[in-house]
């Protein structure tokens, strides 16, 4: 019944997404907020325009010259544990003052890195920059800019892949950036998510994947091609998280015109 419930509402969100979610544009929203009566009307909309501008016009930094200070292994991997401390310290600062959440997990474990070194980067440990990694959780685009600029403030950015502007082909949007620290050296990874965005890819997104990676790997297991009827649950496990992750940002838009924003130090 699950099961069926849920299908039943991601048809219902593509049907009503037929002519795209996308026309959710800043143009529209201007023209929905002209509607609307009163100066705290007025200044909602000039700060929205203003944080998500910006936010879509945070241009990309591609640096493909990147190398952390050790390329042996061992010693870059004791490096990773002392440069996780000083990431939890920069990270949880971040949130403090722009009322966002941190979520600091251990460094990648020494498996996957070497397994990612070697298939990767063919054995250069000095690529991996996501041995040490965090991520910075906000509410709305205001808080998300602010978690930016504070971390701008402290930190070396050396590289910013901007998917709010470049989406990924699902609808998914973040901001990744790679940075130096000031002490340590070391190249870490911050990503900066919003919820409603998070909540999919931990949750939904997450369990459709696995799904996927199930039946691929079944086939594999059973050294044959993925069958017709498999392909089509691949689709349509694929087009459920691309309906939700559309859906969440046009609730996002929409909530960000309406809703006061708070003033952020």
């Amino acid at each position: 019944m699950y099961s069926f419930l849920k299908t039943s509402l991601v048809v219902m969100l593509m049907l009503a997404g037929r002519a795209p979610v996308e026309a959710a544009t800043m143009s529209s929203l201007a023209q929905a907020a002209s509607n609307q009566t009163g100066n705290a009307a007025n200044r909602n909309r000039a700060q929205f325009n203003k944080d998500l501008s910006g936010l879509h016009q945070l241009a990309d930094i591609r640096n493909d010259n990147i190398a952390q200070p050790y390329s042996n292994f061992q010693q870059l991997y004791l490096l990773a544990e002392q440069a996780q401390q000083e990431l939890a310290i920069l990270t949880n600062q971040v949130a403090l003052l722009s009322a966002t959440q941190a979520v600091v997990p251990a460094i990648k474990s020494v498996e996957r890195a070497q397994v990612k070194i070697q298939h990767k980067f063919a054995g250069q440990a000095e690529k991996i920059t996501d041995l040490a990694r965090s991520s910075i959780i906000a509410r709305n685009s205001q808080q998300l800019m602010s978690a930016f600029e504070k971390i701008e403030r402290n930190a070396e950015i050396l590289k910013i892949k901007n998917r709010f502007s470049n989406p990924k082909e699902n609808g998914y949007r973040d901001l990744n950036l790679l940075v130096r620290l000031p002490k340590s050296k070391m190249i870490v990874e911050i990503q900066l998510h919003l919820n409603r965005m998070q909540t999919i890819k931990n949750g939904a997104e997450h369990d459709n994947y696995v799904a996927i990676q199930d039946i691929i790997n079944t086939a594999s297991l059973q050294q044959r091609d993925t069958s017709e009827i498999e392909k089509f649950k691949v689709q349509q496990l694929q087009q459920e998280s691309s309906a939700l992750y559309h859906a969440a940002w046009q609730e996002q838009l929409m909530n960000e015109l309406t809703q006061p924003q708070q003033k952020i130090a």
